[in-house]
């Protein structure tokens, strides 16, 4: 995933609606990005188990996290969940509320609060959501190797008949 296209504050509506359109997409910045994607989630669980492990209060890494996701949706969600946060609320529950993130990494950060392992517990996400992107890019290439090679073959196959072509042409004017 590329950098961070804008502070949540300069996400336009736009973007929104493009984040939450049927195949998400948040078009920002320099490039092109998921906006419900297995990277998304990874950033946010790396990034603030990071920031977690490192001391940075709560209140201030949810807005580093914000700021940082990338991500239109989970930008959002993130500033919510600090909203909560401010009023007194857990880290989890304001997260359940969100759809773009899944049952498990909610219960994994209810378990690393009533733990005291939350940066843990994140780490533990990042790496199954970093593993989840490799298995799916691994999986998608090798659909594509199958096709690929058939593709090259018509493509090899007709420069040859192209090149053969004229000499047969050649060949069966001298016969006649």
């Amino acid at each position: 995933m590329g950098p961070c296209p804008a502070a949540p504050e300069e996400i336009d509506e736009a973007a929104v609606l493009i984040s939450q359109s049927e195949r998400p997409l948040l078009i920002a910045g320099s490039g092109l990005y998921y906006a419900r994607g297995e990277d998304a989630l990874t950033d946010f669980a790396r990034t603030f188990s990071v920031l977690s492990r490192t001391g940075v209060p709560v209140l201030q890494a949810l807005d580093i996290v914000a700021q940082t996701s990338g991500n239109a949706l989970v930008s959002q969600a993130v500033i919510d969940v600090q909203a909560a946060v401010r009023r007194g609320e857990s880290l989890a529950s304001p997260l359940e509320r969100h759809e773009v993130f899944p049952p498990m990494v909610t219960h994994m950060m209810a378990v690393g609060e009533e733990t005291g392992a939350l940066d843990a517990m994140l780490g533990k996400v990042a790496d199954f959501y970093d593993n989840e992107v490799d298995d799916t890019v691994t999986a998608l290439t090798s659909l594509i190797e199958p096709l690929l090679i058939i593709v090259m073959g018509v493509v090899v196959g007709g420069i040859l008949i192209s090149l053969y072509l004229p000499m047969f042409n050649i060949a069966n004017l001298i016969n006649n």
